[in-house]
């Protein structure tokens, strides 16, 4: 979920894209099978656990568009003669 730019030691959130395009890499340095099993379990659970906790996500985000919608509008003042 995260990574470190070694170019300015800070850590930034990595997107799912380069979370999924660095799965090769991780798995290259896993020197035997059952180190590579391990790490694939974890990536699944992993991934499982994401989507999850975006899916469970999904009710709060309609609720708070749905009171968005309904929240008055403010209403636009009318512009006076002396403003540019």
């Amino acid at each position: 979920k995260f990574s470190i730019d070694s170019s300015t030691s800070r850590t930034r959130a990595m997107s799912f894209t380069e979370a999924f395009k660095a799965i090769p890499y991780d798995l290259s340095l896993c020197r035997t099978p059952k180190e590579k099993v391990r790490k694939c379990t974890q990536l699944v659970k992993l991934i499982v656990d994401e989507v999850t906790g975006l899916i469970t996500k999904i009710p709060y985000g309609a609720r708070a568009l749905k009171t968005h919608k309904k929240l008055p509008r403010r209403p636009v003042a009318p512009a006076r003669d002396d403003e540019v």
